[in-house]
Parts: C-alpha cells; sequence; structure tokens
C-alpha cells in the first residue's frame, strides 16, 4: 500500500545532501556522494597513469593554489553510478534525486518517457502544446512527476518511490525570472518553484543557510563555489550556518557531483571544481 505523506521518508532523510540554486544565467547544482571508495581507488590509479585533468589538479595542490579551495573531491571520471543528477531531454534538463538511487532513476525514466510522448504528439512545437494546460515547460514537466511518484503511492500493485527530486530546466522566455531557467521541488504532495533548496539529510540547516543568500546575481559557476562554501561551512558548524545546528561529520569517501544547467545555450554541463576555480580566478 501507499504510505503516507506527512510521515517523512527515513530515505530521503539519510541520504546525502543534494542542494541547487538558480542564477543570473542557470543553474547550479550540486550532489553529495558517499562510500565512492572502490571507485577512489580506482581513480587514484588512473590519475597516477593518465588523468591529466587530476595531474593539473594536484600541481596546484602543490603550489598551495586549491589546497584550501577544494573542500571535497570531485566525483571520478571513472565512476560507474548511479550517478545523483540525470539529463531527460536536449534542452538541458536534469531531475537530481536523493532517496534509494534505483528509485530517482525511475523517476527520472519516467520524465524521459513523458517528454518522448509529449514530442511525439506535437514535434517541434511542444512547447504550444504544452502551454495549453501550463505556464511552463518545467511545470509541465514537474507535475508529471508528481502524477507519477503520487499513483506509486495511492495503488497497492505498485511499491512506493523512496525518492524527491530537484528538476531544473532552461527557458525561452526574456522574462527575468524565467530567463534565468527554472528550479522546481518534486515530492509526492506537489510542486513547488524554488529559488535554491537542499534535500537530503541537513536539509532542514542548509536550507536556513541558502535563505540568508541571494544567488540571482551570481552566474552559475558562483553560483556552484557559494553551495560548496554553504556545505562545508554548515558541516563544520560555522556560525553563519546557524546557531542552533552541531556540526556533522562528512564520512572518507565521500565526493561531488557538479553539474550547470546553462539558460544561454540550454544545455546542461558536468563541471569538475579545478575548471570553476580556474574560471573564476
Amino acid at each position: 500500500g501507499g504510505r503516507s505523506n506527512n510521515i517523512p521518508n527515513r530515505y530521503v532523510q539519510s541520504s546525502p545532501p543534494c542542494l541547487a540554486a538558480q542564477c543570473r544565467n542557470g543553474v547550479a547544482l550540486v550532489a553529495l556522494h558517499m562510500n565512492v571508495q572502490q571507485q577512489q581507488q580506482q581513480y587514484q590509479q588512473q590519475k597516477r597513469d593518465h588523468d591529466h585533468d587530476d595531474k593539473l589538479e594536484n600541481e596546484n595542490e602543490e603550489k598551495g593554489d586549491t589546497q584550501e579551495t577544494i573542500f571535497l573531491p570531485d566525483l571520478p571520471s571513472n565512476f560507474r553510478g548511479p550517478l545523483r543528477i540525470e539529463l531527460l531531454d536536449d534542452r538541458g534538463s536534469v531531475l537530481m534525486t536523493c532517496g534509494w538511487r534505483t528509485d530517482g532513476l525511475t523517476l527520472a525514466d519516467t520524465g524521459r518517457e513523458l517528454i518522448r510522448e509529449e514530442v511525439m504528439k506535437f514535434g517541434s512545437s511542444i512547447d504550444a502544446g504544452i502551454s495549453k494546460s501550463c505556464d511552463s515547460y518545467g511545470r509541465w514537466l514537474g507535475w508529471g512527476l508528481v502524477k507519477y511518484l503520487v499513483k506509486c503511492e495511492s495503488r497497492d500493485n505498485i511499491r512506493s518511490l523512496n525518492t524527491m527530486g530537484l528538476l531544473a530546466t532552461t527557458s525561452a522566455s526574456n522574462n527575468q525570472i524565467y530567463g534565468r531557467g527554472q528550479l522546481y521541488l518534486i515530492d509526492p504532495t506537489g510542486i513547488v518553484q524554488c529559488r535554491a533548496y537542499a534535500i537530503g539529510s541537513h536539509a532542514l540547516q542548509l536550507n536556513e543557510r541558502l535563505s540568508k543568500e541571494t544567488f540571482h546575481d551570481l552566474n552559475v559557476e558562483e553560483g556552484v563555489k557559494l553551495l560548496l562554501d554553504i556545505v562545508k561551512e554548515c558541516s563544520l558548524g560555522n556560525e553563519e550556518s546557524g546557531g542552533n545546528f552541531e556540526p556533522w561529520d562528512i564520512p572518507a569517501g565521500t565526493c561531488i557531483e557538479i553539474v550547470i544547467v546553462d539558460n544561454a545555450d540550454r544545455k546542461m554541463r558536468r563541471l569538475r571544481q579545478q575548471s570553476i576555480f580556474s574560471k573564476l580566478s
């Protein structure tokens, strides 16, 4: 049977934190991955032999350029997944999920299927078709994901999905708000448009900290850096993160997955911290 919406999902609450923010030119997304030990060992071997990016990173660390900047390592380039941030379409829409990984992938696959069906129906005029029932592509897609979660909750012959997500989409609009790209919280209770939001463990503390920042004046690379700084700040229990929260340990083997949704060219990009810091320096 379905799980009551009033009961917090313990699998989501114990999942590593995921954060996203609507920036001046798109959406910045950061997801933590824990227990990447085996992949890390393979990664270290690759780094010694072939990985040019990581050799550059090590050289910079030796010079002291990034020693304090990089708080957690990037997700290994040979990471076999599953990832927490999934591309849904050819216009840069992504879904970042917390909870059971397989359930997050199921929800992403549902989004892709919704889009495929709509493209078959309307072709290149998909936006015109969607506008008849919804005020934006992102909201239409978000409601489709919510309806699927509700169907899994309410039917006895379908298992409830232990997941929730943050949906980031691009927009062709020149509107001051929608032109930045769109960010939505997706769970069985509905869809909420967000400026910046965190899901997973420590979300209460992270969201309190996010509420004190203005991301609209930042580009997506600056937004990623600020999200990473907030994770570090909150885990260390710095005063800025709020005095009511205790520091929390980030386990060894934790890595960072970084994605930006660029609204200008309607694409998603996976980034490494070194490329971001180099661009901002």
